[in-house]
């Protein structure tokens, strides 16, 4: 996406909430929170993956080491 539509996209969303009445305003605020909250528990969940699956690879390589040093 260039810049130029990014800030059309942004200046039409501002625009939209600005004509909004207050309670609907506090209710997609509201929405939009829970979006980020899921979004960022989704994020870390998958950043606890990531380093799981980093550590069991670690020492799958730890063991692999030992048994070629042994034979």
């Amino acid at each position: 996406m260039n810049k130029s539509k990014g800030v059309d996209i942004m200046g039409a969303a501002i625009a939209q909430y600005r004509s909004m009445p207050e309670e609907e305003l506090r209710r997609e605020c509201i929405r939009l929170a829970r979006l980020a909250a899921r979004l960022e528990k989704g994020k870390a969940e998958a950043i606890a993956q990531r380093d799981q699956w980093f550590r069991e690879r670690e020492i799958a390589l730890d063991e692999n080491e030992k048994l070629l040093r042994g034979a």
